[in-house]
């Protein structure tokens, strides 16, 4: 149908053959300037890893990704950004050092916050108007809950992001120090170990202090062994604890004692987890006591 326009538009205006020959090239360019289709776009949401030294962020994508991902304000930095391309997905992985990445130490709640600003452009060069950006902030919190908060940004606009860090498990255990099995019934003056673990994916992030020990006779009776700082009160009973070998352990040799009359003897001390700043404080203390009497 557009042919025969054109035909039809040729013969009538055939004098002017300028004219004619401009409307022709006109008519057939037209269709491919009417709409520019999309290339490409984000499906759901950015996931995002908070590990111990870098921070991932994974985009799922409509079609295969021929853009970039980079730290915003530092495109063309080393480091700082990724052409993760060829597949329906990209990511990116910053170092919490590198980037202008932004680390806050948090009172309420206690933790630490990083943050930083990403962009994921479908364009190899340009920012257009199908991007997005995201302000991520991981938080590593002295507290035993994980929680993840997700959000949904705007095409060239920067929304909070938070995902929260695993923290560590702990236990503590009464074992035989020979075997190293745990112990239920024992005698007064046997030798036993006393041990407490955390176990954690990122171990290095953590101070580890183990302390308000109590000991209760099954009554309600308690006796306490070890103060609100980590540090022995009857040294016969239970002396300074030694922290080791691991990052997140503690350990200390002691024997067998028991309430009079009471055979039951039950044990129940507090580990506090810190963020680790330099070396932890408990290892700074015990290292100047051991100097000092060694």
């Amino acid at each position: 149908m557009l042919l025969q326009l054109i035909i039809k538009f040729k013969q009538q205006f055939n004098k002017t053959s300028i004219f004619s020959n401009l409307l022709l090239i006109f008519l057939l360019l037209l269709p491919s300037t009417i709409q520019i289709p999309i290339p490409n776009g984000q499906v759901g949401r950015a996931e995002v890893e908070c590990g111990q030294e870098e921070i991932e962020v994974v985009f799922l994508t409509e079609d295969l990704f021929q853009g970039r991902v980079f730290v915003v304000g530092h495109s063309n930095e080393t480091g700082c950004s990724s052409r993760d391309i060829g597949k329906k997905s990209t990511s990116i992985i910053v170092k919490k050092d590198n980037c202008g990445v932004v680390t806050i130490r948090s009172q309420n709640p206690p933790g630490l916050f990083v943050n930083v600003k990403i962009m994921i452009s479908f364009h190899e060069e340009f920012i257009t108007k199908i991007d997005r950006g995201y302000e991520i902030s991981c938080f590593y919190m002295e507290a035993a809950k994980t929680v993840t908060f997700p959000i949904s940004v705007e095409p060239n606009t920067l929304q909070p992001f938070t995902e929260f860090a695993e923290m560590p498990r702990c236990r503590y255990e009464v074992v035989d120090p020979t075997t190293q099995e745990p112990v239920s019934v024992v005698s007064v003056g046997n030798k036993l170990l006393h041990k407490w673990t955390c176990e954690s994916t990122a171990t290095d992030l953590w101070c580890m202090v183990v302390h308000s020990c109590f000991v209760e006779d099954g009554s309600g009776t308690e006796f306490q062994i070890l103060t609100d700082e980590g540090c022995a009160i009857d040294r016969y009973l239970l002396d300074n604890l030694e922290y080791g070998p691991g990052p997140l352990q503690a350990q200390k040799e002691a024997h067998a004692f028991k309430f009079a009359d009471r055979v039951v003897v039950n044990f129940q001390c507090s580990i506090r987890l810190d963020i680790r700043d330099g070396e932890c404080p408990v290892n700074l203390i015990f290292k100047s006591i051991k100097q000092l009497f060694f």
